[in-house]
């Protein structure tokens, strides 16, 4: 999935991929690439990738469980700019299942505004790996569950 060449006039986030506990299967290979806000557009979060989303899947009876958490993996945040918009939570939010973390993150060339709720960190991140590259998102430092690269190959 491809999400590309998207100009938003106002929207709840940059990049929102959500899966809940109750859900299972898969979430892989989506793209972001080449977005942008209206200048003064409010944001509730800049860049969501999130395994506790709360909704119960609708089309199984409340009694099923999956056999395993959704396997969420591959995902890539490039160029986005919402620098001249707000954020009410943090821009960057990654938070994956222990037993399924989030992998294959790449972050390139975003640039979201730090949180209007002062949080002491802007990057939320928990069972998530992948890579940004070196000085190109704001704000700056990532989480440390992200490693720094110069580059892509």
């Amino acid at each position: 999935v491809t999400v590309e060449g998207v100009h938003f006039l106002s929207a709840n986030g940059a990049a929102h991929i959500k899966t809940g506990l109750s859900r299972g299967g898969y979430v892989t290979n989506v793209v972001f690439r080449d977005l942008t806000f209206a200048d003064g557009a409010a944001l509730q979060d800049g860049i969501l990738v999130d395994a506790f989303y709360h909704a119960t899947n609708p089309s199984c009876p409340s009694s099923w469980r999956p056999a395993a958490p959704t396997r969420m993996a591959n995902f890539s945040f490039l160029r986005i700019e919402g620098s001249r918009t707000t954020c009410m939570n943090s821009p960057f939010h990654f938070k994956g299942v222990k037993d399924a973390p989030i992998t294959g993150v790449r972050v390139d060339g975003v640039h979201l505004p730090t949180s209007s709720r002062g949080l002491q960190s802007q990057w939320l991140c928990q069972n998530v790996s992948g890579s940004v590259v070196d000085g190109s998102v704001t704000p700056w430092p990532p989480c440390k569950e992200l490693s720094v690269v110069a580059a892509w190959p």
